[in-house]
């Protein structure tokens, strides 16, 4: 990572020479003479940022994972499609008790949460 860059979008074409001039800026990356335009996934990679899909992404585990209080299906395991409560969450670890009183724990990633599915997931 360069130090010192500063990534800005104008919604006008911009005086280089003029902003140069008054060392507002000390240059501009340029191909062919015109400045380089970057999309805000690229800066954001170059920045060491998430990327939109990327932070979506995240949103998605997260609004998946179970969490203390609410209802999950168990997703992975020998009671794969069961639904249970969620006791406690700690550290990627789900314990649960299922309506029948049995209680078991398993990873985070075993388990969904359903208190928010969604209607329609389009395909990817």
């Amino acid at each position: 990572m360069m130090p010192r860059i500063i990534y800005a979008e104008f919604r006008f074409e911009p005086q280089w020479d003029v902003m140069k001039a008054r060392k507002v800026i000390a240059g501009v990356f340029c191909r062919g003479g015109s400045p380089v335009s970057m999309k805000d996934d690229d800066i954001a990679r170059v920045m060491g940022l998430p990327t939109e899909a990327e932070r979506l992404r995240v949103e998605v585990r997260e609004a998946n994972r179970p969490k203390v209080g609410q209802k999950a299906e168990i997703i992975d395991g020998p009671v794969s499609g069961f639904f249970v409560d969620v006791t406690r969450v700690v550290h990627g670890r789900v314990w649960y008790e299922m309506a029948t009183g049995i209680k078991g724990q398993a990873s985070d990633a075993a388990l969904r949460n359903v208190a928010k599915l969604p209607l329609f997931v389009a395909p990817t």
